[in-house]
């Protein structure tokens, strides 16, 4: 469906923000992949303190160019979390309504992410959520196209719609808790193009990279699967759950190819912990290396790099950022600057630095926790710097120093 023009809004009156104009600049942020737009509503899981997730995909025909094709109808996100309220599932849905919370290491920032992340891929989220029965949820949505025509200007109030069977019938009973839980659902799915197979390989690569440590710990069990018309895709990898995808290449049972799936291909190098103080707080910043182990490299005859583990390397290139053990990027933007991602040796080594939600403003963390903006324009500058760093250091004010160190 095209969307509206600025003329066909709503006439303009003193409004800090028009509906229409609102949602469609938030269906315009920009997601690397849909993967990452599904790791907002993973966060929220985490923040509930849900164990079990399962990211659930149906399929259905459409006919493109007279062929006959499938493509995703519906994606849902099913925890076993602690579920909300009706106060917490209207602020869920609304943007900036973050509620509050007694947990002090939440990974969600400004209350953006459901309701951003829903629509830019989407044109209609529901969420079901229940504290007590789940015969009894609250339940509440975003209608984008209602938003557009005016017919939508808040967040309805919660009714009590019964969680699809559709839904529970395909949830894993690890997962479903009929005491407690929350189910988000995407239908009406514009900006989802792949088919399952091809989304379902991205997103254990992409999740399983945000989320390892929680994973590594046994904190979290995510699990994907695949459904046509409803039926269980029958392939392989279309139900599995996901494994942890680590850049530093130390943690066991994880995604990296075979042989170094099950053993660690690097071994660890070095660590450091710097105390940083920002705005009056001490925060401290983690930073961890490691280095690949010989027997990985093999001989230079075989060519290790070609060779799926050094596929593998080659795409975990570069410095991992890591915030409340909820990985935002791995960046390897500098790395890469002047060729220098063709340089054989920078695959072979990896480095992670770890801060908690103090430090976003030091290391620029964006709405959507993709970006290290400080971070990353420090790195370039220190690397592309033709003066000694030390002379780039005293010529910084006080301000940008430890980003900086």
């Amino acid at each position: 469906m095209a969307e509206p023009e600025v003329n066909q809004q709503l006439p303009l009156g003193r409004e800090l923000f028009l509906p229409g104009m609102t949602i469609q600049a938030m269906r315009d942020s920009r997601y690397r992949h849909a993967a990452n737009a599904v790791s907002e509503l993973i966060d929220n899981s985490i923040d509930a303190n849900a164990d079990h997730v399962d990211l659930l995909i149906q399929e259905q025909q459409e006919i493109v160019n007279t062929r006959q094709r499938w493509r995703v109808s519906k994606l849902a996100v099913f925890d076993n979390g602690d579920g909300m309220t009706e106060t917490r599932l209207v602020q869920a849905l609304q943007f900036g309504g973050r509620g509050e919370s007694n947990r002090v290491q939440r990974i969600g920032k400004y209350g953006m992410g459901l309701p951003t992340a829903s629509v830019s891929q989407c044109r209609r989220v529901d969420v079901w959520t229940w504290q007590n029965d789940i015969k009894l949820p609250s339940h509440s949505y975003i209608d984008v196209d209602a938003v557009h025509s005016g017919e939508q200007r808040e967040i309805p109030e919660p009714d009590h719609q019964a969680v699809p069977d559709e839904w529970l019938n395909l949830v894993s009973p690890e997962t479903l808790n009929p005491q407690k839980g929350t189910l988000v659902v995407w239908s009406n799915i514009d900006q989802i193009t792949a088919q399952s197979e091809t989304i379902f390989g991205r997103v254990e690569k992409e999740i399983g990279r945000i989320y390892r440590h929680f994973i590594d710990s046994n904190d979290l069990t995510i699990r994907m699967a695949a459904f046509r018309e409803g039926q269980s895709m029958s392939f392989d990898d279309r139900d599995r759950k996901v494994r942890p995808n680590d850049p530093l290449f130390l943690m066991s049972n994880s995604s990296t190819s075979d042989p170094w799936n099950e053993t660690p291909m690097f071994q660890p190098y070095d660590s450091r912990s710097f105390q940083i103080e920002v705005y009056g707080r001490q925060e401290v910043v983690d930073v961890s290396y490691s280095i690949v182990k010989q027997e990985a490299l093999g001989t230079q005859a075989q060519n290790p790099g070609r060779l799926p583990h050094g596929q593998d390397a080659r795409d975990n290139m570069g410095v991992s950022v890591v915030r409340e053990n909820r990985e935002i990027i791995v960046d390897n933007s500098f790395v890469r600057e002047g060729g220098r991602g063709n340089i054989p040796m920078n695959r072979w080594w990896g480095c992670e630095v770890r801060f908690g939600r103090g430090c976003d403003d030091l290391f620029g963390i964006d709405h959507n926790k993709q970006m290290v903006v400080t971070f990353s324009n420090a790195a370039k500058e220190l690397l592309n710097s033709e003066e000694d760093t030390t002379d780039l250091l005293r010529n910084l004010g006080e301000e940008d120093n430890p980003i900086y160190r």
